[in-house]
């Protein structure tokens, strides 16, 4: 019976050494796989040409360059933008300071119709003179202007208190003499004097 048995242990034995010898080649061929990869990876990542300081300056030239050129094309369009702006903003405050300035003051000189008075306007005040009685001075004020007329109105006060009132319209007027003017005067006066009369008038 022993001798029957000797046999399978000598068997097993050499089928273990097989499977080992067979493990390790399988190991040995994936080593070099691993291996011939690595090796080529590295191929490729090594440069193809070797690369000179030439070559390493000329596109930071070229980048220094653009980058040159960008920043002038910025900075003009910069101040392109800032001189219209400007130009604009200068356009609107002149319009806006024309709009909102008064007209310049206008002198005329008037008569009566039947040349019973006579007067001025002028930015120095308004003067009313009748043949009967005193001349009257009266502070100038700014004319309301409503179309093709003129109205002025000032208050005298002190020893008598008047109020004149003129209204120019810029029309063609003749008084009796036969003289012509440029435009028709209304003149009241109230208060210590009082008057409602027309003639002509002339701008100085």
């Amino acid at each position: 019976m022993l001798e029957q048995w000797a046999g399978p242990p000598a068997d097993r034995s050499s089928t273990q050494q097989s499977a080992l010898s067979l493990s390790a080649s399988v190991d040995s061929d994936w080593t070099l796989l691993i291996a011939s990869s690595i090796l080529l990876s590295l191929e490729s990542a090594k440069p193809r040409s070797p690369t000179t300081s030439i070559d390493l300056e000329k596109p930071m030239r070229h980048a220094r360059a653009s980058f040159r050129i960008a920043a002038f094309l910025t900075a003009v369009t910069v101040l392109a933008c800032a001189g219209g702006e400007k130009g604009a903003s200068t356009a609107d405050t002149a319009a806006s300071a024309a709009a909102a300035a008064p007209p310049p003051a206008e002198s005329f000189t008037m008569v009566a119709n039947d040349g019973a008075w006579s007067g001025d306007i002028t930015p120095a005040g308004i003067v009313f003179r009748h043949k009967k009685n005193d001349s009257l001075m009266f502070d100038y004020k700014a004319p309301t202007v409503t179309g093709a007329i003129s109205e002025y109105e000032s208050l005298m006060t002190g020893k008598d208190t008047v109020r004149i009132s003129v209204g120019l319209a810029a029309s063609a007027c003749t008084d009796k003499a036969g003289k012509q003017y440029t435009h028709i005067a209304q003149v009241y006066l109230t208060g210590k004097v009082t008057l409602d009369s027309k003639g002509c008038a002339n701008k100085k």
